[in-house]
């Protein structure tokens, strides 16, 4: 196919997306109030992602959560990550306002938050059992077993052994899903490709992160040791 064909297919596939929502952004004022983005663009389309993934998502340490909002800061027009979260941050309050008022009917974030998924290739967050219950598992508590002397030291030193494996295993997982690649910029855009060119390495280093947080905690409770979170996550 040749490049015609290609530029056709995604203005088909940002149409499709875009033809159901923007009566909806407009009403909300969900992306265009804060930026110069216009319906159909990269920007746009992430900032309206990255507002659905925001209003949906139970766990902020989230994997594709954080990876949909680092998303949109590479193609925003904001000089720093702080600045287009919290651009984020209030379409989102906005959003879920919508809904609380009964002006949006959950089901159509949820449609949308379908959408989103497959054409910016993110899966979807997980959801937030409090703000969403219908949509959203119940959440799972883990059991914790009594450990006392020789038990809590024989726990310890398990956890203490999780978290050096998970950290050895690190160079080779993240290898495997690189090399990591840099392009120096003026500012944040869509010329950068940093997300698109590292999306591979971003997930793997997510899934790492994941990992990490139960062992953490069983490190916290069985060892009575804070470890501190990696740069990464």
């Amino acid at each position: 196919m040749g490049l015609g064909g290609k530029h056709m297919n995604s203005n088909l596939r940002i149409v499709g997306l875009m033809t159901f929502v923007i009566g909806l952004l407009a009403t909300l004022t969900l992306a265009v109030s804060a930026t110069k983005a216009k319906a159909g663009d990269e920007q746009f389309d992430a900032h309206m992602c990255a507002t659905i993934y925001y209003a949906v998502a139970g766990n902020p340490n989230d994997q594709n959560y954080r990876a949909m909002q680092f998303r949109y800061y590479a193609f925003s027009e904001f000089s720093s990550q702080e600045a287009a979260e919290k651009e984020i941050a209030r379409a989102a309050l906005a959003l879920r306002k919508a809904v609380d008022d009964g002006r949006i009917e959950p089901a159509t974030v949820f449609y949308i938050l379908k959408n989103c998924a497959r054409v910016q290739k993110l899966p979807e967050p997980e959801i937030s059992y409090s703000l969403w219950p219908q949509y959203a598992s119940p959440p799972v508590s883990r059991p914790i077993p009594a450990a006392t002397g020789s038990n809590q030291a024989a726990a310890c030193e398990s956890a203490s052994e999780r978290y050096r494996s998970t950290l050895r295993s690190m160079p080779g997982r993240l290898e495997a899903k690189g090399p990591r690649k840099y392009k120096s910029c003026d500012r944040p855009g869509p010329m950068c490709n940093m997300v698109r060119d590292n999306a591979d390495w971003y997930y793997e280093m997510g899934r790492i992160c994941s990992e990490l947080k139960p062992i953490q905690e069983d490190i916290r409770r069985y060892c009575g040791e804070t470890v501190q979170d990696l740069d990464d996550c």
